[in-house]
């Protein structure tokens, strides 16, 4: 097994990568009781299983007579890899696409008990069942025909790679823009709703009012001193009510531009959504809740025209 070229280590990858596809799609679509055709990327690849099975055969390779190793080296070796990933994800596009946080015993939702022991009873599985008959057909491969055959996955792997990270990167910064209209808005209705300063303040100016009333003087000093607090309470007011109406105008452009942000969801962003049924945004929950709502609402009504446009036909 320290033999392998690089060439085989790919092939080993995709293989992987493709076994893990099958398995996540089929117990997902199980679940949802639809297909999903699970992963981050289009294509029937799952780097994430890909790459959890050549750490696990790296760990495991010195141990691989003993059993009770290969389940503790394979598990800690995937569960490192697995937490790794998870978190570079959500750093990097503020998607968490799979939550332990209501599994016992996790880790920042990244990785659990349940799932670092299913990593351990997989590398079982794989070591001693799966991985022999692959090695003996990828080592079996003409050294040049491999080297093709690695070539020609490893560039449509890359540019499935490229464009299913970018729209992840635009679904990213579609979500801190949606976010951001969001905390202003509600900064917003604070103002308009909270009149507590308001008053505090017109209450001021009545009580200056009579504050002076009581003051002594003459008669001439006391009305001017009235005629000023009530211009200044006056003016006071129209300020407010032209801050209420500037308020009002920009909460109803911000309400605009998010309606409009969540209109360009295309089928891109709402495909690699629905792939992760339980993904979640820990820096943008309002809007993460929001787009998958409108992915919905947008997939309903897609539904009830073919349904409408069947029925006519």
């Amino acid at each position: 097994m320290y033999s392998y070229t690089i060439v085989q280590w790919l092939l080993f990858f995709y293989c992987y990568c493709f076994i893990g596809w099958c398995i996540e799609s089929c117990i997902v679509s199980f679940t949802q009781r639809r297909w999903v055709n699970r992963g981050f990327i289009h294509g029937p690849l799952l780097p994430i299983y890909g790459s959890g099975a050549i750490m696990v055969l790296v760990c495991t390779i010195p141990v691989k007579e003993h059993m009770a190793l290969v389940y503790l080296f394979g598990m800690i070796g995937a569960t490192i890899l697995e937490y790794i990933t998870g978190f570079a994800m959500e750093k990097i596009l503020k998607v968490r696409y799979w939550d332990y946080s209501n599994e016992f015993l996790n880790l920042n939702g990244h990785i659990c008990l349940k799932s670092s022991l299913f990593w351990g009873v997989l590398s079982i599985f794989m070591i001693y069942v799966v991985h022999r008959p692959i090695e003996k057909t990828i080592l079996s491969i003409p050294t040049m025909v491999a080297f093709l055959l690695t070539i020609g996955i490893t560039i449509a792997f890359a540019i499935d790679f490229y464009y299913s990270a970018k729209t992840a990167l635009d679904l990213a910064k579609l979500l801190k823009k949606i976010q951001e209209i969001r905390n202003e808005l509600e900064s917003i209705a604070v103002l308009v709703k909270d009149e507590a300063v308001g008053n505090l303040k017109e209450r001021s100016a009545e009580a200056l009012e009579a504050l002076v009333e009581k003051s002594h003087g003459t008669v001439q000093a006391i009305k001017e001193k009235q005629a000023m607090a009530k211009e200044g309470k006056e003016q006071f007011l129209r300020l407010q009510e032209q801050k209420r109406e500037e308020l009002a105008f920009r909460m109803k452009a911000l309400q605009s531009e998010k309606n409009e942000l969540l209109k360009r969801i295309g089928m891109e962003r709402i495909r690699l959504i629905r792939r992760y049924p339980s993904a979640m945004s820990v820096s943008f929950k309002g809007a993460f809740d929001e787009v998958k709502a409108t992915i919905e609402d947008k997939l309903k009504e897609r539904n009830h025209r073919k349904e409408k446009e069947h029925e006519e036909s």
